[in-house]
C-alpha cells in the first residue's frame, strides 16, 4: 500500500506562496495525505499560464465572497 491517501472535493482557495508577491487564486481539485503532510492538487493562473501542481496545505486558504475572484456573488 502507497503512503499516498487521496481526498476528495473541489473548494476554491487562496494560494499564499512565499515567492510570490500576492496571494493566486485557485481550485483545489484533490487531496493527498503523504506521511504527515496534507497536500492539495491545486490549478491556478500564474504569468499567464494555466498551472496544476501538488502544494501543502499550509499555503491555502479558503475563499470567502469577498476575496472571490471576479466578483462572483456569494451562494445563499
Amino acid at each position: 500500500m502507497s503512503d499516498e491517501t487521496v481526498f476528495s472535493g473541489v473548494h476554491e482557495v487562496s494560494v499564499d506562496l512565499p515567492t510570490a508577491p500576492d496571494q493566486d487564486h485557485g481550485l483545489v481539485l484533490k487531496w493527498r495525505r503523504r506521511g504527515e503532510i496534507l497536500e492539495g492538487l491545486v490549478s491556478r493562473e500564474a504569468d499567464g499560464r494555466v498551472m496544476t501542481e501538488w502544494l501543502p496545505a499550509l499555503l491555502l486558504s479558503p475563499e470567502d465572497s469577498s476575496t472571490a475572484p471576479d466578483n462572483v456573488p456569494a451562494e445563499s
